[in-house]
C-alpha cells in the first residue's frame, strides 16, 4: 500500500469513526429528550395528585406568570362541598374516568386522597362551626355552590397554596355537560351576592379581579344577596372572622 493509500486509508476511517460518535451522540441526547418528554406528559397528564400535600412548588403559579393558566390546570370529580367557598376534589387525570375507571364514593375509599380546594378571589358568608352563630346568607352561598360543583366534574387552575393547606384554585364548571362552553365559579358566586371579593395580603385572582370587581359592583346595585342587608346589619365574612377569632383568643 502505497503512503497516499494509507492515508487515506486512515482519514475515511477517522470520518467513520466521528460519524459513529455523533450517531452515537444524537441518539443518546434524542433517547434523553424522549424519556423526559414522557416523564413530563405523565407527571402532567396522566400522574394522579392525592392530595394538598403532593401539590408542589412547580405545579402552582409562578406571581405574573402565564396569564389565565395560572399553575397547573387539572380536572377532576367533586366529592363533598364543606363551605361556601371551598370543596374536595378528587383528581381525575388522563381518560376513560366512569367508564375504565370510577371515582370512589365511600369516605373510607376517598380519605387522603382528595385536594381541598379554596375558591380563589372570594370570601362567601360562614356557617355555624365553632360554636359560632352562621352569618346571614350563608345558607343561600352553600347551597349555590354546591349547585354549581357538587358531583360534577370541574377544571381548576392551580395558584398558591394557604396556611390551612388548602389549594387555592380558581374553579370552572362546564355551562351544558356535553359543550365546551364553561362558568367561572368565583365570579358566580359574586354575581349572585353570595360572596364579596377577597381583599387580603397574599389574595390570588388569576386574571379575573376586574372581572370579580365589576361583578360585585352590579351585585351592590341590585340589593343581590347580602347586599340586600341593611349596612348595620351587614358584616363582611373577613370581619367576622377577625372579630371571631379576637374573641376567641
Amino acid at each position: 500500500m502505497t503512503k497516499d493509500a494509507a492515508s487515506s486509508s486512515k482519514l475515511k476511517q477517522l470520518v467513520h469513526d466521528h460519524r459513529l460518535a455523533a450517531s452515537f451522540l444524537t441518539g443518546s441526547v434524542l433517547t434523553g429528550l424522549a424519556i423526559w418528554g414522557l416523564k413530563s406528559s405523565y407527571k402532567r397528564f396522566f400522574y394522579r395528585i392525592p392530595n394538598s400535600d403532593y401539590v408542589t412548588p412547580n405545579m402552582l403559579k409562578s406571581k405574573g406568570d402565564l396569564g389565565n393558566l395560572g399553575g397547573l390546570r387539572i380536572k377532576g370529580f367533586v366529592t363533598s362541598v364543606g363551605d361556601a367557598d371551598n370543596f374536595r376534589l378528587y383528581h381525575t387525570p388522563g381518560l376513560g374516568w366512569n367508564w375504565l375507571r370510577k371515582v370512589p364514593v365511600q369516605k373510607t375509599e376517598l380519605k387522603h386522597r382528595t385536594i381541598h380546594i379554596r375558591l380563589a378571589g372570594i370570601d362567601a358568608p360562614e356557617l355555624a362551626h365553632f360554636g359560632n352563630p352562621a352569618q346571614p346568607f350563608s345558607k343561600e352561598a352553600f347551597v349555590l355552590l354546591e349547585s354549581l360543583v357538587y358531583q360534577r366534574m370541574v377544571t381548576v387552575d392551580l395558584l398558591s397554596k394557604d396556611r390551612y393547606n388548602r389549594i387555592v384554585a380558581m374553579t370552572f364548571v362546564r355551562r351544558w355537560k356535553f359543550l365546551p362552553f364553561t362558568r367561572n365559579v368565583s365570579l358566580e358566586m359574586v354575581k349572585a351576592g353570595l360572596a364579596t371579593v377577597y381583599r387580603s395580603a397574599g389574595a390570588e385572582y388569576g386574571n379575573f379581579l376586574s372581572q370579580l370587581e365589576s361583578a360585585e359592583v352590579k351585585a351592590k346595585k341590585r340589593k343581590c344577596g347580602i347586599w340586600s342587608l341593611k349596612s348595620k346589619e351587614y358584616e363582611s365574612p373577613r370581619d367576622y372572622k377577625l372579630r371571631h377569632s379576637n374573641k376567641n383568643n
